[in-house]
């Protein structure tokens, strides 16, 4: 009986010095992630567009096109376009593997944004980077004082006005990115008001592009938050 008091009282000391180091391991992991992307929103800072045409990013990578800023959140950055929707989920937009990935457009969108629904990604981060912002939007007193943003490319500028909240599976219908008909446009106008949690009149039709904001969320499985706005060409 001895001998096996004196065992635990070996092993549970070790086990619980196990248990501390993953912990603290998994701790200095998070801090890592977290510390690049500040780095990085830190080198991309200079590169923000101003009333100026934009000059693109400052690296050399022809995959970045745009800059998206939402107004008074921390969504404020480059936005890239690469072959398919896996490359940016783990690599930044200067292609350096990267937990956090890049802000990217869905590979089936067009550069120029002349798509009818311009789809655009970014991982939810615990430290408010990225995307997580999106999430934030289930609140009518959040969505209703951040509808407005801009969304910059080399050739054109344009006004972001948000009308909707949605939480969706990530295989819903929130995800076309091809309309063959008008009536394909108008279908999926409907589909957001009649599965918004939130939706404010936006004036928008069939003849106008939106641009669809994701990112993950927890409601249920797969689950993705999801806001929608009209893309307005400034003048």
């Amino acid at each position: 009986m001895k001998k096996k008091k004196s065992k635990l009282h070996i092993i549970i000391p070790a086990i619980l010095i196990i248990i501390a180091g993953f912990c603290g391991f998994k701790l200095w992991q998070e801090y890592e992630v977290y510390r690049e992307v500040k780095i990085l929103e830190e080198e991309m800072k200079e590169f923000e567009p101003d009333d100026e045409p934009w000059p693109g990013l400052g690296c050399d990578n022809p995959d970045v096109f745009a800059w998206i800023k939402i107004d008074d959140t921390q969504i404020n950055y480059p936005v890239a376009l690469g072959e398919d929707n896996r490359f940016y989920l783990s690599h930044n937009v200067k292609k350096e593997k990267a937990t956090a990935g890049a802000i990217f457009m869905d590979y089936r969108c067009k550069r120029d944004l002349s798509s009818f629904n311009s789809i655009i990604y970014g991982h939810r981060m615990k430290n408010g980077s990225m995307f997580q912002n999106i999430s934030k939007y289930r609140t009518e007193q959040f969505f209703d004082s951040h509808r407005t943003g801009t969304l910059t490319t080399k050739d054109a500028k344009y006004d972001l006005d948000i009308f909707a909240y949605l939480a969706v599976s990530a295989y819903s219908d929130a995800y076309k990115a091809v309309f063959n008909e008008p009536e394909d446009r108008q279908a999926h106008l409907d589909y957001i008001k009649k599965n918004a949690k939130i939706y404010r009149n936006a004036d928008v039709g069939i003849n106008d592009s939106i641009v669809t904001l994701s990112t993950c969320t927890y409601e249920f499985e797969n689950a993705r938050s999801v806001v929608v706005a009209k893309l307005v060409p400034k003048s």
